[in-house]
């Protein structure tokens, strides 16, 4: 009986704390209360979360990306500096547009070159030899433009496969002799390429709005080449190469190239 009553008496104990202590709880909705006045953060307040001007990270909401401004950091170790421009225009289909600026020798590139012209020529200097021979003195705005597919539909997102063109031309100064023969005429040199490729790759987006653009792409394809042509003359007194008006072709066939782009897009 004494156990019987403990246990009523606990109970009843634990009711009466319960609802004194959601009473102490309760929102109060005077208007005119005293401490709400002294202790809630006035509405224009840095501190007051109902001040619109405050925006927390939770109100940020994603960007529907139509276009982007990229920038290939990859392609610095080729001593090129590339920018891009990638705009929708259409569902899952967009255009880019790159315009960049070379400081130095593509040593990749150069290493791929196959030296040879589409018409044999036996006694001139093949466009390896000219490359080996001389040292880089400038080059032309590298200019390219591509149409791109996203598997997904919708551009930025996944997937996709894109057609692009290239055109860039290098400038570099032939050395007085090659291979222990004289250079006659000028030995200023321009190599002017042409490049068509086929690409593919995955693009994805981050940031806390969703517009930080991210790609690694692979793209395949050839280059053409125009180069000048040095003849070699056979004297009585010497063997040496000079300069001819006409031009020579060369290719690079496969070329590749792979990378990463990261860019703006809003």
């Amino acid at each position: 009986m004494k156990d019987y009553l403990s246990i009523k008496l606990i109970l009843f104990s634990c009711l009466i704390f319960n609802t004194l202590f959601s009473f102490g709880q309760g929102i109060i909705t005077d208007k005119d209360n005293e401490f709400d006045k002294k202790y809630t953060p006035a509405q224009n307040s840095l501190f007051n979360e109902l001040n619109p001007k405050n925006k927390t990270s939770n109100s940020y909401t994603s960007v529907e990306i139509k276009n982007s401004i990229k920038f290939c950091p990859t392609q610095i170790f080729r001593q090129k500096v590339t920018f891009f421009y990638e705009v929708q225009i259409n569902r899952g289909l967009s255009f880019n547009f790159g315009l960049g600026k070379a400081f130095g020798v593509d040593v990749f590139e150069q290493f791929f070159f196959d030296g040879l012209s589409d018409q044999y020529e036996p006694n001139v200097l093949l466009p390896g030899d000219l490359l080996m021979n001389s040292r880089y003195n400038g080059s032309s705005p590298i200019v390219s433009t591509g149409m791109r597919i996203y598997y997904s539909g919708k551009a930025f997102d996944g997937g996709f496969v894109d057609l692009n063109y290239r055109y860039s031309r290098m400038d570099y100064i032939l050395k007085p002799e090659v291979s222990g023969r004289r250079i006659e005429g000028s030995q200023s040199m321009s190599f002017k390429m042409n490049s068509f490729s086929f690409g593919f790759g995955h693009t994805f987006v981050t940031g806390h709005k969703n517009n930080i653009t991210h790609e690694i792409f692979m793209n395949l394809g050839i280059k053409l080449f125009k180069y000048p042509k040095y003849d070699q003359v056979e004297s009585m007194y010497e063997t040496y190469y000079r300069r001819s008006s006409a031009e020579l072709n060369g290719r690079i066939l496969p070329s590749f190239n792979m990378g990463y782009v990261f860019g703006f897009g809003f």
